[in-house]
């Protein structure tokens, strides 16, 4: 994470011929940098990110000469991986989802999970609540495992995209609100990777709120949690809650495996939650198992395996009995909702749930990710 401070970009641009996307050097915000291309992971080119892209306003107000487009066509054989570097750096440049089958996926670097948690401290919960929040059963070591790597690799990814956005995580002061925290495995990790960020967890789930006041802000102050009832409460598929914190004020929000478990008028009382607490260009990271074409079938599957009926209604369908849905939500609806709130739509991720066409060693790609940004110019 100690690059990620220092760049940002994207590949957007691919026709078999020539390479395009933007990169910028956050320590020379007005230098044009250089960029890497790999082929089969040998050195191809390098070039100048200074052609003028007057779309990358908001990312570097200062200086748009931040793009490049590379004739490669002649240097690479058909078929060949392809990878784009910051100059002088093995810091991959990400690209868009369209060109990530391409280029490959942009890649979380698992050492660097191994070094964090052994150079600072990193509370686990008991088993029993890491099969609460992840429905994963098995050896504790192994769960504990599986809970350290799933929680560094969301935490990554979720600075990863912000950075990616234009936004910079790293500020001091910059802030975030988790709906459905669980017991903080995301904050556990976050209080790491952003030294000065505060952070606010919201659950109903009263024992992993309690566990998380003990073992988490008991060592990082600025990470606070919070349980909107007074009393014992499951999951309530057709309950939101509103979130204490004023409006305006928050730079980013986290949603994982919350509307994955929610009908849709909870769906609608989060979103609109989520545009009143955002700060004008505002980021919100949220998971979703989203049904299309393609996810039907994987939808009915999952249905038929837990024994389940598979409720198709119009605007989700659902399975699930006590309170505990497992909601599959139309993806152009949500993002309808979003935009009545001032939410803007700046991608859709599909995830590993789908199938093998999706597989990625991220563990933060499991599920389908909507990440938003909140109407006006960032602060």
């Amino acid at each position: 994470m100690k690059q990620a401070r220092v760049f940002a970009g994207c590949v957007d641009y691919w026709d078999g011929r020539l390479f395009g996307g933007w990169a910028i050097d956050r320590t020379r915000p007005s230098t044009p940098c250089d960029i890497d291309i790999y082929a089969e992971g040998q050195l191809l080119q390098t070039c100048r990110a200074d052609i003028q892209r007057p779309d990358l306003i908001e990312v570097s107000p200062a200086d748009q000469r931040k793009g490049f487009l590379v004739d490669i066509e002649a240097k690479v054989k058909p078929g060949a991986r392809l990878e784009v570097c910051f100059g002088g750096t093995r810091q991959r440049i990400p690209p868009t989802q369209q060109l990530e089958p391409i280029i490959g996926r942009p890649h979380i670097d698992f050492q660097q999970r191994s070094a964090s948690a052994s150079s600072r401290w990193v509370p686990v919960p008991p088993a029993s609540m890491i099969t609460h929040i992840s429905g994963a059963t098995g050896k504790e070591a192994d769960l504990r495992m599986t809970y350290r790597a799933v929680g560094f690799t969301v935490a990554a990814d979720i600075c990863n995209m912000a950075l990616d956005h234009g936004a910079d995580p790293l500020r001091p002061g910059y802030s975030f609100v988790d709906l459905g925290c669980g017991c903080g495995r995301i904050a556990t990790f976050l209080a790491q990777m952003l030294d000065d960020s505060r952070y606010l967890g919201v659950d109903v789930w009263r024992p992993g709120i309690e566990w998380a006041e003990r073992n988490i802000t008991s060592k990082y102050e600025k990470y606070l949690f919070h349980c909107p009832v007074a009393h014992k409460h499951g999951y309530e598929a057709r309950a939101h809650c509103r979130v204490p914190v004023e409006d305006g004020t928050t730079d980013c929000v986290i949603a994982t495996s919350l509307f994955t478990h929610i009908d849709p008028g909870a769906c609608d009382g989060y979103l609109r939650e989520i545009g009143r607490i955002l700060k004008p260009g505002g980021l919100a990271y949220i998971t979703f198992f989203f049904r299309d074409e393609q996810s039907s079938e994987v939808s009915e599957r999952m249905a038929r395996r837990a024994g389940m009926v598979l409720t198709k209604d119009p605007q989700a369908w659902s399975y699930g009995k006590a309170g505990y849905l497992d909601v599959f939500h139309d993806p152009h609806r949500v993002e309808a909702v979003a935009a009545q709130e001032g939410l803007e739509s700046t991608l859709i991720r599909l995830g590993v749930w789908r199938g093998m066409a999706h597989s990625s060693v991220n563990h933060a790609a499991y599920q389908d990710l909507l990440f938003l940004r909140k109407a006006g110019p960032s602060s």
